[in-house]
């Protein structure tokens, strides 16, 4: 009789709710100000994406990122590299859902409109410890515009 008490006890609602803190989504996968981030970030925010009026997000990291785009042609393919990796160990992150390719590794970066966009940070080196093999060269981290 005891036994079943305790269950039942262990089994009753309880009125009590835990609030957890809000999680901010960036570039480091923590909330870091770009100062005391461990290598260097570029943060490209509404006011720099009005000054370069871009129309993919390759336009827009190839104006004001300082990373490096492989153009294939004219309007042809356009990938990332970061810190001399290859397109395959670059990460780029839409709303934090990974955008490249799981079998080419690559993305195409004139596929995706700049008019979706609120901003970006560009996180240039080693992010391999926080999202994998993929992260060597570093995270580009596209953050989407709110309805609203």
């Amino acid at each position: 009789m005891g036994l079943g008490a305790v269950a039942a006890a262990a089994q009753a609602p309880r009125d009590t709710v835990v609030a957890l803190p809000g999680v901010t989504v960036t570039a480091t996968r923590s909330a870091t100000s770009t100062a005391a981030a461990p290598a260097r970030v570029t943060v490209l925010d509404a006011r720099t994406m009005a000054a370069v009026a871009p129309r993919s997000v390759a336009d827009l990291l190839d104006a004001r990122s300082g990373a490096f785009l492989r153009h294939y042609g004219p309007a042809g393919l356009a990938s990332l590299t970061l810190r001399g990796a290859s397109a395959a160990q670059t990460l780029v992150l839409f709303d934090g859902f990974r955008l490249s390719d799981p079998q080419l590794g690559q993305l195409d970066l004139t596929l995706l409109p700049a008019g979706v966009l609120e901003g970006a940070e560009v996180f240039y080196g080693a992010g391999s410890a926080l999202y994998g093999t993929d992260a060597v060269g570093g995270v580009v981290s596209l953050r989407p515009r709110r309805p609203g």
